[in-house]
């Protein structure tokens, strides 16, 4: 609380003449009026030197309760990476609700064939998997012969986004309406050559046998979608290791094909994990992957299926003219790995005070809840700091000074704007 709001908590209408009423009056303006001046002052003084040399390219700021008080270059725009993040969550949570739950319906025909069709699931997992199986045991399922995947609710102009590469690594993976497991696998190859599950909770699938032949030993986490023929591999034969498990008979191909009409829905699940807690992990681990079925399916609610990425800007401009923040923010995907994405410092700190009812769910360092975004060249933080206040550096140059500029900044704030006691 800063002076003159303690001026104004002492300042009690406790006198009812009206007289009285209107010196109070002009007094309390004249005290914000004064606290307003002494405010921009404050916001000009010029930064200390070793501050501004530690930016060669990039901008920072530091705001309390929406107001600016120190900052450089908070208008231009910047390549952000990862606290892109935070936007995308904030539009989910506008867009979709913090109970928001993704679905995956499953149809049978007469022939018990089983359709699978997805809707974009990111946590669609192992674990999900078997609870389903055993849901469709439960309903007294006689067979499931072939396995018929449908992933037409996503029809995606590029297999990837601008930014991301064609690699193994985890980060890379293609997005869809239905995939398993992040379309990764989890597999250690042991001292004698021979291949294992990773994880207790997935089986040694015959896809990791294939892909585990070719690696060095030790424990990798392959993005299988390199191949993208694999995504529905790994996807039907996880399904059909679940029905095994669960003793439901029947046997037949896996492919993939669009649910016909006549096929009967006998079930919708919807994913164990709110919105709520995906956002959590999605600016925890930072999951690319995830983030980018969250901006396709933002897209889609708004223009309907299938989801693209022209719908998915489109509604994604529309959440930030919402906003009223049309000049500080372009978005090109939703993960900040593509260089065309723009942030400003002022724009970050706006989305800040916007998200801070979900302040939680950054993750917390050293006494900060902070989200981190790392590119070649681009190095950014973005959160709130330990009394409240938000921060945003994003750099876009050869030297990651942020740690430094943290520190620095941290000080600056403390000593030039402390909150009253």
């Amino acid at each position: 609380m800063n002076e003159a709001e303690n001026i104004v908590q002492r300042m009690r209408f406790v006198n009812k003449s009206p007289a009285m009423r209107l010196i109070q009056v002009v007094l309390l303006a004249g005290i914000f009026f004064l606290s307003g001046i002494g405010q921009a002052a404050a916001a000009k003084r010029e930064l200390p030197a070793a501050m501004k040399e530690l930016v060669t390219n990039g901008g920072f700021g530091v705001s309390r309760n929406g107001t600016l008080l120190f900052s450089h270059n908070p208008d231009q725009l910047f390549t952000p990476a990862s606290i892109l993040k935070v936007l995308i969550s904030l539009a989910a949570f506008d867009r979709l609700g913090p109970t928001y739950r993704f679905t995956t319906d499953f149809l049978m025909n007469g022939q018990n064939d089983l359709f699978i069709r997805g809707h974009g699931d990111p946590l669609l997992v192992s674990e999900e998997v078997a609870l389903i199986m055993e849901h469709l045991k439960s309903q007294g399922i006689p067979a499931i012969n072939r396995i018929i995947l449908d992933g037409s609710t996503f029809a995606l102009e590029d297999p990837s986004p601008k930014g991301a590469s064609d690699s193994l690594n985890p980060y890379d993976v293609l997005n869809g309406g239905l995939a398993v497991n992040f379309n990764t696998i989890n597999i250690q190859v042991m001292e004698d050559g021979s291949v294992r599950s990773a994880e207790p909770q997935t089986p040694l699938l015959p896809m990791m046998l294939s892909v585990g032949g070719k690696l060095p030993r030790g424990v990798h986490r392959v993005n299988i979608s390199t191949v993208p023929a694999r995504i529905s591999e790994l996807t039907g034969q996880l399904f059909r290791w679940a029905q095994q498990e669960s003793a439901i008979p029947g046997n037949g191909v896996i492919q993939n094909g669009v649910t016909p009409d006549q096929a009967t829905l006998i079930y919708r699940h919807q994913s164990s994990r709110t919105l709520t807690d995906l956002v959590r992990d999605l600016l925890r681990y930072s999951n690319n992957y995830v983030a980018n079925q969250l901006f396709l399916t933002l897209g889609m609610k708004e223009f309907g299926p299938p989801a693209t990425w022209a719908k998915a800007r489109a509604a994604m401009a529309d959440c930030i003219r919402d906003l009223d923040l049309d000049d500080e923010i372009s978005v090109i995907e939703g993960s900040g790995l593509a260089g065309e994405n723009r942030l400003s410092v002022r724009g970050m700190l706006a989305l800040l005070e916007r998200f801070r009812p979900y302040a939680e769910l950054l993750p917390e360092r050293d006494g900060l809840l902070v989200k981190s975004g790392t590119l070649s060249g681009v190095y950014s933080y973005a959160g709130y700091l330990p009394d409240g206040d938000s921060f945003a550096i994003i750099l876009n140059q050869p030297d990651n000074n942020r740690d430094r500029l943290l520190l620095l900044l941290r000080k600056y704030q403390t000593e030039t704007f402390p909150r009253d006691p």
